[in-house]
């Protein structure tokens, strides 16, 4: 749940140009013609088998205002388009350079628009790249029965360790799932002072996180009661240390554009 709504003029608005960047299956974009009323999305995404399926599904739907297109985050930057709306929630943290990415979609961005964005955490995912030690000290490829082979040694560990912690995923218990939790080559983290220095560099203002637990809205409001807004990355660092697992599902974090 976004923890100011009445400040975003997101949800309803008309002819809104929207871009979805790394829309996988097209789950993301199909929900923004929802919510939104006759809009113009462009959903972007590297993956052809993902595209295939995103615009069978969007078919089956019968939602009519999207474009799927295949391409590269880093060369949008030429597409000749700007939108009122970007989101990038799952493609940023597997990219070499986020920041480079961040960037070029940050170039599309109109005006006093918005943008949301996903990132990993690295208190969230601490116990992620201790499986990962693990997986890289162990020697485990990353075939079927190598990821099989390595869930079986981590089985094995004691409770406490961290990599015996991410047992408790349920990616963990399915080969490919779990090949992209602990076997995936390329994966960036961020602390939230690493990300407020990014958002100030990219000239945009953080608006808020959008959680879906509401009760972590509850507990950060009765240890920062003047933070009226939610929107104090000072606070909420501070915050996380205190409680790791906080954004265990990434930062979902919300943007606004303020050269104007």
């Amino acid at each position: 749940m976004f923890p100011h709504a009445p400040d975003l003029p997101i949800q309803g608005r008309q002819d809104s140009d929207i871009l979805i960047a790394g829309c996988g299956t097209g789950q993301t974009a199909v929900q923004a013609s929802y919510r939104l009323t006759n809009p113009n999305i462009l959903a972007v995404d590297l993956s052809r088998a993902s595209l295939a399926f995103a615009k069978r599904r969007a078919q089956e739907l019968g939602v009519d205002t999207v474009e799927f297109v295949q391409g590269d985050i880093l060369e949008l930057g030429t597409c000749g388009r700007t939108f009122d709306f970007i989101e990038a929630a799952g493609v940023l943290h597997h990219m070499a350079d986020p920041r480079a990415g961040w960037q070029v979609l940050r170039g599309l961005l109109r005006p006093g628009g918005f943008m949301k964005v996903a990132l990993y955490s690295e208190y969230a995912r601490r116990n992620v790249a201790a499986a990962r030690a693990f997986v890289a000290e162990g020697g485990y490829d990353s075939s079927a029965a190598g990821i099989r082979r390595c869930r079986q040694d981590i089985y094995g560990l004691p409770q406490e360790e961290g990599a015996r912690q991410v047992s408790g995923s349920l990616d963990f218990h399915a080969v490919s799932p779990c090949r992209d939790l602990i076997f995936h080559v390329q994966e960036q983290v961020y602390t939230l002072p690493e990300i407020a220095d990014l958002i100030e560099s990219l000239g945009l203002s953080f608006i808020g996180f959008e959680l879906r637990d509401r009760s972590i809205q509850n507990v950060y409001r009765e240890r920062f009661p003047n933070d009226d807004s939610l929107s104090n990355l000072g606070n909420w660092h501070e915050f996380e240390a205190a409680n790791p697992d906080t954004f265990a599902g990434m930062y979902q974090i919300w943007t606004r554009d303020i050269s104007t």
